[in-house]
């Protein structure tokens, strides 16, 4: 039987699901609800299965970075981190959006 990850969603990507509901929610709550449940559910299939995602091309073209990966739910894209038997949900961005600007603004000031 495989090993079963922690899954973790950082502050960031709480409020990130926040900032998502709110917005659909002022005109379509019963979706919104329907939305959140279906990222809920593909970051909840890394916990079996941690390595399923792709790399984020985005990081991967700045400096190389490697060890973030994201699942779609589209258009959401779930940008985490798989380390030490946990599963850290980083961020939850709209893929219709300027990825690399919305990266840049939560990751890259962090990162080497």
């Amino acid at each position: 039987m495989p090993k079963k990850y922690n899954l973790i969603f950082s502050v960031a990507a709480q409020n990130d699901l926040k900032e998502i509901f709110a917005y659909i929610s002022a005109e379509y709550p019963q979706i919104a609800e329907k939305i959140l449940d279906k990222i809920e559910a593909k970051a909840n299939s890394l916990v079996v299965f941690p390595q399923k995602g792709r790399i984020v091309p985005e990081l991967l073209t700045y400096n190389n970075i490697r060890e973030y990966r994201e699942l779609q739910e589209y258009p959401w894209r779930i940008i985490y981190q798989a380390s030490d038997g946990k599963i850290t949900v980083h961020a939850v961005l709209d893929g219709r959006r300027n990825i690399k600007d919305l990266l840049a603004k939560k990751f890259l000031h962090k990162l080497p």
